[in-house]
Parts: C-alpha cells; sequence; structure tokens
C-alpha cells in the first residue's frame, strides 16, 4: 500500500493594501459557463455608488453561502414562484 500524501494547509496571505469597503447593497449576474459577478454596491445622496466587483465560479458561491447561512443560523425561504419551478 503506497503511503497518502498530506496536504499541508496552507495559511492565509493578508494583503494590507487592500481597502475594507462597506456595502449595503449587491447585485448580480451569471454567466453561461457557470460564473457569476458580483457587485457590492452602497447607497450615497447621489445614488448607489459601486464599491467593488468579483467574479466567482458559481460551485465556489453556493459553498461560501452555505458558511455564510450556517454561521448566521439563517435558512433562506424559497419563493412559491421558485418552489413551482423545481
Amino acid at each position: 500500500m503506497m503511503a497518502e500524501k498530506k496536504k499541508e494547509a496552507k495559511g492565509l496571505i493578508y494583503n494590507n493594501n487592500l481597502s475594507t469597503i462597506y456595502a449595503d447593497s449587491l447585485q448580480f449576474n451569471f454567466r453561461s459557463d457557470d460564473i457569476m459577478f458580483l457587485r457590492f454596491l452602497t447607497q450615497a445622496p447621489e445614488g448607489l455608488v459601486e464599491q467593488a466587483r468579483i467574479i466567482v465560479p458559481k460551485n465556489n458561491l453556493l459553498k461560501m453561502i452555505e458558511v455564510m447561512c450556517n454561521s448566521l443560523k439563517y435558512q433562506p425561504k424559497m419563493e412559491k414562484s421558485e418552489k413551482e419551478e423545481k
């Protein structure tokens, strides 16, 4: 039997040049290749101000949402139209 290779956990590398932003709104779109486009926005007197744009694979985003919901002890409710489609 071959010895199993152990993966060493890599540490988090902090980017001290990266700004922390405040966002109170989120817009998203998805592409046909299952890449999600997220846009974080902040409401200002002039209107919505874009703070950050992020693209992330759909499967990764689903895992992130699951972790967030579990951390918040939150279970999203499906809309009636979504239930009927499934």
